[in-house]
């Protein structure tokens, strides 16, 4: 075994082309702002005929607040929801067969899978962490670091009283052309 480092973006090194019978990619929705076109198309040369993509994305179209009862506010997860659905919309995202289907591969299945209540916790870490990084990633002192910390602050208040963060995950398998 051994580990390439690259970057999708660009074209795969001759040494990675045709290699591959599966590739398995997951949540790199967040960092395309039009859509996954080019890195399609850079996945693919890593695979033989025939091989098979297998990608998991987040579906913020189908999201879960969960509260033990409605006493219990969720506005500081309504807000992150919000967030979630408007930073770097992925509209895009559950039209990811169709995009394969035009750039070589076929037999483009969707499958979705529903938030687990039982790993609400766990979800709402994750995203909170997603949105640690985006935070981070702001200029030090400005207005959206500011406002983000903010709410991660408020969102892990929240989830200390029972409040979870949940969206669908999708599953697409397709198999390219040979």
């Amino acid at each position: 075994m051994s580990i390439q480092a690259w970057n999708f973006l660009d074209e795969p090194p001759s040494t990675l082309r045709g290699k591959f019978d599966i590739v398995h990619i997951r949540l790199i929705g967040i960092i395309f702002d039009q859509g996954p076109l080019p890195a399609i198309r850079n996945i693919a040369l890593l695979l033989k005929p025939h091989g098979y993509l297998q990608w998991e994305e987040m579906d913020l179209n189908q999201t879960l607040i969960a509260t033990a009862d409605d006493s219990v506010p969720a506005h500081a997860v309504t807000r992150m929801d919000a967030m979630m659905k408007t930073h770097r919309a992925r509209t895009w995202v559950p039209q990811i067969p169709s995009m394969l289907e035009k750039s070589g591969f076929h037999d483009a299945r969707r499958y979705d899978v529903q938030s687990d209540m039982a790993l609400l916790k766990f979800s709402t870490d994750m995203h909170v962490q997603a949105w640690a990084e985006v935070a981070a990633n702001q200029p030090e002192g400005s207005e959206r670091r500011e406002r983000i910390t903010k709410m991660i602050e408020e969102v892990r208040e929240e989830t200390g009283k029972v409040v979870g963060y949940g969206a669908a995950k999708l599953t697409f398998v397709a198999r390219k052309d040979g």
